[in-house]
């Protein structure tokens, strides 16, 4: 049953296209071609696709064409099949190209089995369509190959069409740029894009996901101070209540002296905070809000810890949250 869409690179050899086909039978094929050289007048690959009579060669030696184009060997009717012009060894525009008719595709059919075939071709159009079909969600990779007698081609009649992993380079390229928001502290952003491209099939890959995903909601929760209660079955204190805790059995202490001092501005700017968009309620807080709690946490607040903790003879050194996507997890080799 034809199924799909296929994308092929066309250069010298015509086996490797036909046997694609055959083994995709796909409903349309999108064929990427070369058109005529600038430098020599001689002719492109499109001459393979579109040209009429007879106009591929049986054999790369032979001194004439014997066959028909590609699309009638193939027993493609005229609206299963389109050309796509590139670049012979231009790779960003040959990518561009390549790209946009790929995304054009998922864009009209979101649900369409999508195979790009990069057997034929330059070098330069094959690394092309790779990196083209990388960038577009669910593209299947393919190539055609067989036995060989040399680095230049394969048998003819051993040809056979071949699906690529490549689980693992697309996983390493969202991951990196799931990792990006990590340098701004933007978890929850790192979190959202890790579950748009969902889960991979790989064991060792969906782990690594499964990880970081995790320990990035988990950052993203302690960062917006959303600390859960009870936990570990502990007793947790609300922060007023705490600091009323404190002050009550250490009322000496650098921290009790600061609560004693500061019991009032202190619940002033608790009540802020639980109102504030920050913690539990609605409203924003603006520039005079802000810099009158900064300004009061760096005079007065912040100095009382490190004291408190020479007191304690506590020695406490806490990294900031990570911000190299490293540390949230080993990544398995990509």
């Amino acid at each position: 049953m034809p199924q799909g869409v296929l994308f092929v690179t066309v250069g010298g050899l015509h086996q490797p296209i036909v046997a694609a086909i055959r083994h995709v039978r796909p409903d349309h094929v999108v064929f990427f071609c070369t058109d005529r050289d600038p430098a020599t007048g001689r002719p492109g690959s499109v001459t393979q696709v579109t040209g009429q009579g007879l106009v591929v060669k049986a054999a790369p030696a032979d001194a004439a064409a014997t066959l028909p184009n590609i699309p009638t060997q193939a027993g493609l009717a005229p609206e299963q099949h389109s050309a796509v012009i590139v670049p012979a060894d231009e790779i960003d525009a040959a990518t561009d190209r390549m790209h946009a008719a790929l995304r054009d595709w998922r864009r009209r059919d979101p649900g369409a089995r999508l195979v790009a075939d990069y057997t034929g071709g330059t070098k330069t159009m094959s690394a092309a369509l790779v990196l083209a079909g990388l960038e577009v969600s669910g593209v299947e990779l393919q190539v055609v190959t067989g036995a060989r007698a040399d680095l230049v081609r394969v048998r003819s009649g051993t040809e056979a069409a071949c699906g690529v992993e490549i689980e693992r380079l697309r996983f390493a390229r969202a991951f990196d740029a799931a990792l990006a928001p990590c340098k701004r502290y933007a978890y929850d952003e790192s979190a959202l894009v890790l579950d748009s491209f969902g889960a991979p099939r790989n064991p060792a890959l969906r782990a690594c996901w499964q990880r970081v995903r995790d320990l990035s909601r988990a950052f993203a929760a302690w960062d917006r101070f959303d600390l859960e209660a009870g936990r570990d079955g502990k007793r947790q204190a609300g922060l007023f209540a705490a600091w009323q805790l404190l002050a009550h059995h250490l009322p000496d202490s650098p921290a009790g002296r600061f609560f004693a001092a500061h019991r009032g501005r202190l619940l002033n700017q608790l009540r802020a905070r639980n109102l504030s968009i920050l913690a539990h309620g609605f409203k924003p807080i603006d520039r005079h809000c802000w810099s009158d709690i900064r300004d009061w946490a760096d005079r007065d607040f912040l100095p009382v810890l490190p004291a408190e903790l020479e007191v304690r003879k506590i020695r406490l050194e806490v990294p900031q949250l990570p911000t190299d996507g490293g540390a949230l997890a080993v990544a398995p080799q990509l």
